[in-house]
């Protein structure tokens, strides 16, 4: 008698995509203790601010972020931090930091099995949706968003984004009432959460038409169909609306230009328009090819950045991408391949994905940088996946003796190039998370992907001085500060204070008190110029400085700040001022032993 022949089960998908969200957590773990990121600091700072003028973290949605967007949810994570930890005790802002930056990862967990739902949807094929979904969790372009505080918003709208389209395709499909305002109040209230966690998701209304077009296109759609996707995009459309309200109800800002540093103070939105096709270019790049590619605020100068070369490619690049979205979707439909439609389809929500951040309409500008990559990455995974399987399909050739060779070995080798790709990418992912906790690391590799890097130049030079290295660090911010004058001087000033030269350190200090709108650094730049007028022995001026800012207790150097005021006020024989500021130090740190320590070296009691 003979035995049934045994099988070995085949995994589940969403056993594998389990598997794949713990290399992901072993990939960004590195990264979970980092110190503040670019922004951080400025977004604890603002929310510490709010939360002394009464407003709790869940109030705090209802503003304005501390750059000046209309991202609720970046509001409310950086209110938790600032709630939960004392500005006085570093380590428990870091305690909070490293906090979030857990529930930042898990978010892009959250926001893969969103993708592995939608192309479920899309595709009807589980493993095509699990390659897909491994794909965009495992690319090393996502990692800054990871670790950087201030970006794991984006994995968020990705989330529900996705969520939100798997409803609609669901409510396309729903045929009783109870389940039509199931799924069409869902997607609604999906798509609007995606909207309060990050901008570009604004771009799932593009996507899920392009979706449409494609079924109908395939003769797949009825016209009861067609219908409920025209409405739930006509609610869609609603929320933009109210959206759009609520961000120019809160002052709100949409551009770049002519606010962020990366863009020269007088770069017009226009001027960034023409230059969108190589914006797009590099963004591909970074995400389809991270080795050395990768971009975490690229600073973008008109005219120097880039060559007349490379803004020719990157339309070149553009038209033969759009090109080839309508030939692989004709493709699909004479050849009657599956694949190669949802390869289509994938490209075409890559660029509407990227259409918001991209710089496409000349209504915003956005700089370079690799967080922008994760809302069009949807597309272009699905795109990656389906072609991915289209070449293995081909390469299955080779096994049937009557196949054309040449294809099927053109087809392994790109399986081949996919595969290290991807794997490959996960130790980029892994490396670029350990340098997220040195500054200096991350910024020298920051700086080699482009020339005129300036923001990533000034980043470095304060990671060096504060490494003590101000001779390193002053060469540095004068290369950086020669080719863009507008950006912040006070770490440069701040070197030159280190180096004892002390009248230089003041000129810049005042230049940047002028110029400068981030209250982080104002307070530094106010604090740094104290110190630099007490060693020229002008203290009475000293004091008046500090005068001004001694009473943000927000400042993360407040408590060293009001302990040197306290010794300087009574160096400059303002023994009024010295014992006010004392008695106001030891109300705020009661027992601290650098307040005492002022205290004695002032011969106060």
């Amino acid at each position: 008698m003979t035995s049934p022949t045994q099988t070995t089960p085949c995994p589940k998908p969403l056993t594998v995509l389990g598997i794949l969200s713990l290399i992901f957590l072993l990939s960004v773990w590195p990264g979970r203790g980092s110190p503040p990121f670019s922004d951080d600091s400025a977004a604890i700072i603002y929310s510490q601010d709010m939360l002394a003028k009464g407003i709790s973290p869940v109030a705090s949605m209802a503003y304005k972020d501390s750059i000046a967007y209309y991202r609720p949810l970046k509001n409310l994570t950086f209110g938790l931090i600032a709630s939960a930890s004392d500005p006085a005790k570093p380590e428990t802002v870091q305690a909070a930091l490293t906090a979030a930056r857990t529930f930042g990862f898990l978010y892009s967990i959250v926001a893969a099995f969103g993708i592995f739902a939608l192309v479920q949807r899309v595709s009807r094929d589980e493993w095509l949706a699990l390659t897909c979904a491994g794909f965009w969790l495992l690319s090393a372009a996502g990692t800054s968003s990871a670790v950087w505080v201030s970006a794991q918003n984006i994995a968020m709208a990705v989330a529900f984004g996705c969520f939100a389209f798997v409803y609609a395709d669901k409510f396309l499909m729903a045929e009783t009432t109870g389940r039509k305002i199931r799924y069409g109040v869902g997607g609604v209230l999906l798509f609007a959460a995606g909207l309060l966690c990050y901008d570009s998701i604004v771009a799932l209304p593009g996507m899920f038409a392009a979706y449409l077009a494609l079924r109908w296109l395939q003769k797949d759609l009825s016209s009861e169909a067609a219908n409920k996707g025209a409405a739930m995009l006509g609610l869609w459309v609603s929320v933009v609306v109210g959206w759009l309200f609520l961000r120019h109800h809160t002052g709100a800002i949409s551009d770049g230009a002519g606010h962020s540093v990366l863009f020269s103070p007088d770069t017009s939105r226009m001027q960034v328009f023409s230059a969108s096709a190589w914006f797009f270019w590099r963004h591909s790049l970074m995400w389809f090819w991270p080795f050395g590619t990768l971009e975490i605020g690229g600073s973008y100068i008109p005219g120097k950045s880039v060559s007349t070369a490379s803004l020719i490619w990157g339309w070149v690049f553009l038209a033969a991408y759009l090109v080839s979205i309508p030939a692989l979707a004709w493709i699909g439909i004479r050849k009657s391949c599956k694949l190669s439609g949802l390869i289509a389809l994938g490209l075409a929500m890559g660029i509407i994905g990227a259409f918001p951040s991209g710089n496409f309409v000349p209504l915003y500008a956005g700089p370079l940088g690799d967080y922008y990559t994760l809302v069009p990455s949807i597309g272009w995974s699905l795109a990656l996946a389906a072609g991915s399987f289209l070449l293995g399909r081909k390469t299955l050739e080779l096994l049937e003796p009557d196949s054309r060779k040449v294809f099927p070995i053109l087809a392994a080798a790109g399986l081949l190039i996919i595969a290290v790709n991807r794997i490959a990418g996960v130790f980029t992912m892994s490396l670029v998370s350990a340098r997220s906790q040195q500054p200096v690391d991350m910024a020298l590799a920051s700086i080699a992907v482009r020339p005129l890097m300036v923001m990533n130049q000034i980043n470095l030079a304060d990671g060096l001085v504060a490494q003590d290295k101000p001779g390193q660090a002053l060469p540095i911010f004068e290369d950086a500060l020669q080719t863009a004058p507008w950006i912040s001087r006070v770490g440069y000033a701040q070197a030159l204070s280190r180096m004892e030269r002390y009248e230089e350190a003041v000129t810049q200090y005042d230049i940047a008190l002028e110029k400068e709108k981030e209250t982080e650094r104002l307070l530094t730049a106010n604090y740094g110029k104290a110190v630099a007028l007490r060693k020229l022995g002008r203290r009475q001026e000293a004091v008046q400085v500090i005068q001004r800012v001694i009473h943000n207790t927000t400042y993360r150097h407040h408590l060293q700040m009001v302990a040197f005021g306290i010794v300087v006020a009574q160096e400059a024989d303002d023994d009024e001022t010295a014992r006010r500021w004392l008695a106001k130090a030891r109300d705020i740190y009661p027992d601290n032993p650098l307040i005492d320590q002022a205290a004695a070296a002032a011969n106060l009691r």
